[in-house]
């Protein structure tokens, strides 16, 4: 395991652009919908939002969504 510290703004950068990971999320967000059924209604939190894949998918679906990444 590696002790060095990554840099955030310069792996996010990136992200997006690996299929794989793009592909999990939209995995995860069509889950996500399926099973909770997000509405107008709802206020959600991601918490741990990376860059906001899972943000952007269920945004248009409900009432407000607020985005939280943790950064040491």
């Amino acid at each position: 395991m590696k002790n060095e510290k990554r840099n955030f703004d310069q792996d996010a950068a990136l992200w997006d652009q690996n299929p794989g990971r793009v592909k999990v999320a939209t995995d995860i967000a069509q889950t996500m919908i399926r099973e909770v059924n997000p509405d107008s209604t709802m206020d959600v939190l991601d918490f741990g939002c990376g860059t906001g894949l899972l943000t952007l998918a269920l945004q248009p679906m409900v009432h407000s969504i607020s985005a939280l990444t943790a950064k040491k």
